[in-house]
């Protein structure tokens, strides 16, 4: 049985081949996608990103992940919303600090690099 697909696929490789109408299609896709579930896939960029890297950076995650607790706590979300999320966390409450973790039973933990921060932080 085959799972149905419900978060949408952007396909990067007709902009980035050059194909006409291709950037104003990717951005109706993107629009839609935002607007709706919030998430979507990439696919088609294989030409800007290196199979190798993909593998290394799926590597040195799940190094990371394998980590100790303790050592993942030292990485906890900072204001540019970069660090670490523990299972149960939430990023609804922002990264102004250390507030008491949300009352619900999480089964992901998430670690969030952005470097000087993500784009929309001045």
């Amino acid at each position: 049985a085959t799972m149905e697909q419900w978060l949408p696929v952007l396909d990067v490789a007709p902009l980035l081949g050059g194909e006409i109408g291709a950037l104003e299609t990717l951005a109706i896709d993107l629009r839609k996608a935002c607007e709706g579930p919030g998430f979507y896939f990439v696919e088609g960029f294989e030409r800007l990103v290196p199979e190798r890297l993909c593998c290394d950076l799926l590597a040195a995650a799940a190094d990371a992940h394998r980590l100790p607790a303790d050592a993942k706590q030292s990485w906890w979300l900072n204001t540019s919303d970069s660090g670490y999320m523990p299972v149960g966390a939430t990023t609804r409450w922002g990264s102004a600090g250390r507030p008491e973790l949300p009352e619900h039973d999480g089964i992901n933990e998430a670690a969030l690099f952005w470097g000087n921060g993500p784009p929309w932080v001045a």
